[in-house]
């Protein structure tokens, strides 16, 4: 919305997206995916969680010792992660990538400083990842840690910077289960937030194909693929992969179906684009339901930027002398 205070008119753009979409039912959780592309080039991954806990019976005076909530009288539903790995086969602006790790890092420099005297300097400090091994990474909040699939080959005109696409996740819990648990050995890829490797064909399940019956030792997928943690990744095909998801703490209000609860994720365009995308976007006019039921009739037209708005009688201050200053 861009609000113009000299006329006090204002244009609005309306947001268009195209959202892809599949529900799938796994044990008792339906998983609804949506792939929402979003017109500034944004790709955002959502997905939505529903379904039936799982539950047990207990004595409605017994004791859960946290481990699990009494969502109604001899119910115990427990607590449980939900963790999800997004294998990105990123091909930015060419086949060869490089990803880079960014840490929002306030100045080292002391206030009053020449370099910080105000004290509020900060800036993005980008790590490389040359090898498999160094891009084992988690998230941090205190430093709004996002990741970078970069094309360095491809420097933007006016920033310099490569061309980009920025991964955004905020809902990052670690994985939980101790390291020599059945879930620790089983689920190898939420061991961090980030693993990055060499694209390789038969390389798409992180969890190994075979999961439910396996004893996780040794551990299949992504840990595997890791060994060889002084493989190069620098400036060539690569697949970034993603652990995200949702710790859950059940609450009577789960039970007995549960409300959708969503989980989501940003991969933005930087340094790819000149300009804003969606420049060229046209607004939308009509402001009140009326006057979409009436097709647009009564509207002001807001390519217009004269300052009709600002005198009761529709005259204007400074178009053809008329009114002119």
């Amino acid at each position: 919305m861009l609000h113009d205070f000299r006329d006090d008119s204002v244009i609005v753009t309306r947001a268009r997206k195209l959202i892809v979409q599949q529900i799938f039912t796994a044990a008792n959780y339906e998983y609804a995916i949506q792939w929402i592309f979003h017109q500034d080039g944004t790709i955002q991954p959502e997905i939505k969680l529903t379904g039936i806990l799982n539950t047990y019976a207990m004595d409605p005076n017994e004791d859960t010792h946290g481990w699990g909530t009494q969502v109604y009288p001899g119910v115990n539903a427990h607590n449980h992660q939900h963790l999800f790995c997004l294998r990105i086969d990123a091909n930015v602006d060419g086949p060869n990538n490089t990803i880079f790790m960014a840490d929002a890092v306030a100045s080292d420099a002391p206030v009053g400083s020449p370099e910080n005297y105000y004290g509020n300097a900060f800036s993005a400090k980008r790590t490389k990842f040359s090898t498999v091994g160094e891009s084992a990474t988690d998230y941090n909040g205190a430093t709004s840690r996002t990741w970078d699939i970069c094309n360095t080959n491809k420097l933007h005109p006016y920033s310099g910077k490569p061309a980009s696409y920025k991964l955004v996740s905020r809902e990052v819990p670690g994985l939980l289960p101790k390291e020599g648990s059945l879930v620790w050995k089983r689920a190898g890829f939420a061991r961090h937030a980030v693993h990055v490797t060499k694209y390789r064909d038969d390389q798409l399940w992180p969890a190994g194909r075979h999961v439910p019956q396996t004893s996780g030792e040794p551990s299949l997928g992504l840990p595997e693929w890791m060994v060889n943690g002084g493989e190069s990744i620098d400036n060539t095909d690569v697949v970034l992969w993603h652990t995200f998801g949702v710790t859950h703490i059940p609450a009577p209000e789960d039970f007995p179906i549960m409300p959708v609860e969503p989980i989501t994720l940003l991969l933005r365009p930087r340094n790819f684009f000149t300009n804003n995308p969606v420049m060229d976007v046209p607004p939308s006019f009509c402001s009140t339901p009326s006057q979409v039921a009436a097709n647009g009739a009564g509207v002001t037209d807001a390519t217009d930027k004269l300052s009709k708005l600002a005198f009761t009688n529709g005259s204007v201050c400074c178009a053809d002398g008329a009114n002119g200053l």
